[in-house]
């Protein structure tokens, strides 16, 4: 994608692409979706990248049709849920958990995990975080006790057994049931916004609308991907989100997801 954009929007932009993402920040899944749209947008008519504007804006995405009846300017941006992720590492935490279950020689089958939660209020909205230990501290979950556990269990495996956890913020529940089939999760959606208007995916529209609003545009266009590792945002949140944003004087944008 990045040679077949160097020819159609130039080396340089290409050249600064391949050095944005060799960075490897959290700023390399915005370049990642800007690489992909501008190499299928390149397929279509007129594409200029980088256009600059009169208030000294530059747009990712400026379209003109061969025959003049389309033209808009478009901006990308991207949300993630990684900020979430550090906050309650459930996927870290299991992986962690099944790697020690098979140290200790036990299979994955019969365990049923629960996780407790917490509803935190800030000053940017409500959000749900997992009752975890932070990525620093995850060992300490598996401590003595736990490494008990799970030798009753190879002891015993005919027998229920049970590893309880609640202290400092922590409230884990792991049940092991002889016979049961596969191992199953349970815990609050955490990625889900608890506001329409006060989440990372309202915000960053709402930026790049502004944007595009004191460029002078027209039309703008914003494409937006929602990109997180495990739940995305939910459906119809994201389609209220979509239906307010006329209300919010964003001028006449459209908004469209991936």
């Amino acid at each position: 994608m990045i040679t077949h954009n160097a020819e159609a929007f130039g080396r340089d932009a290409s050249l600064k692409h391949a050095h944005l993402l060799n960075a490897w920040d959290e700023g390399t899944i915005t370049v990642q979706w800007e690489i992909a749209i501008l190499f299928g947008l390149s397929f279509l008519d007129t594409i200029q990248h980088e256009h600059p504007t009169q208030s000294g804006t530059r747009l990712d995405v400026v379209f003109a049709s061969w025959g003049g009846s389309v033209s808009f300017a478009a901006d990308i941006v991207t949300v993630t849920d990684e900020g979430l992720r550090q906050q309650s590492p459930v996927d870290r935490f299991e992986s962690e958990l099944d790697r020690r279950m098979v140290k200790a020689g036990l299979t994955t089958e019969g365990f049923d995990i629960r996780i407790g939660s917490r509803f935190e209020k800030r000053a940017r909205g409500a959000k749900t975080v997992l009752a975890l230990p932070p990525i620093a501290d995850l060992n300490s979950m598996f401590d003595e006790s736990f490494a008990v556990f799970l030798a009753e269990i190879n002891d015993t495996p005919s027998s229920p057994h049970l590893f309880v956890r609640r202290s400092n913020g922590i409230d884990v529940e792991i049940t092991y049931t002889p016979g049961k089939r596969g191992t199953s999760s349970r815990y609050a959606g955490y990625q889900w916004p608890e506001s329409l208007t006060r989440n990372p995916f309202y915000y960053a529209l709402d930026r790049k609308a502004k944007q595009l609003k004191r460029a002078g545009t027209g039309l703008p266009v914003l494409f937006s991907p929602v990109t997180v590792r495990r739940n995305r945002f939910e459906s119809a949140n994201r389609q209220s989100l979509v239906s307010i944003l006329p209300s919010k004087s964003w001028g006449d944008s459209f908004v469209t997801t991936a």
